[in-house]
């Protein structure tokens, strides 16, 4: 058996909050396994053009397994409780621009129940990101992030989406996987394909 318990407290347009608790215990052929956990969301909007973003969770389980709603790239070393910022970003820009820094989660590409080249289960990742709204029905989105703090491996993907009409979307992409010291600019140049 499983429980999820959701808790929303929005406070004007310029706060958020939320708190999500979870915990399973399960028992398959005498094997007793059991995890607790707390996810807290947070969200604030000082300006018209600047918000920032984090989402922070611990938990502890038997199994040293998340339980069911906790991200699985949390898996410990150690027994004992866990504690990870899933995500920490700000953001800058308005209607038509956004910049953000920090770990962002991302999902890239189309997909109704997943997307073709970034899935939404992938952990968010430390990047910069631009996001413009060129014309009504044109986006373009970039970003250049480090797959892993320690590595030097590092992605960069562009795509330009360009809706004509309400229920065609097309959209032409790019990725590339590299390794370097630092960002090769070459690469990670959000303009230039």
């Amino acid at each position: 058996s499983s429980w999820i318990w959701n808790f929303i407290q929005e406070q004007e347009e310029i706060r958020t909050w939320r708190f999500t608790g979870a915990g399973q215990a399960n028992s398959v052929n005498g094997d007793f396994s059991s995890s607790i956990g707390g996810m807290a969301e947070f969200r604030l909007q000082p300006l018209d053009w600047l918000s920032f973003h984090e989402r922070a969770s611990i938990w502890a389980g038997s199994e040293e397994l998340p339980p069911n709603g906790f991200s699985p790239y949390h898996l410990g070393d150690e027994p004992g409780r866990h504690l990870y910022v899933d995500w920490g970003f700000v953001s800058a820009g308005n209607q038509s621009i956004q910049v953000s820094v920090g770990r962002i989660p991302m999902r890239f590409g189309p997909g109704r129940f997943s997307q073709l080249l970034l899935s939404g289960k992938a952990p968010a990742m430390d990047m910069i990101r631009l996001d413009i709204d060129l014309i009504n029905g044109v986006d373009f989105t970039g970003f250049t992030s480090t797959l892993d703090a320690d590595s030097s491996t590092w992605l960069s993907m562009h795509r330009l989406d360009i809706s004509p009409f309400r229920n065609l979307r097309l959209g032409v992409s790019e990725s590339i996987l590299y390794s370097a010291d630092g960002i090769d600019l070459a690469y990670g140049n959000l303009f230039v394909p």
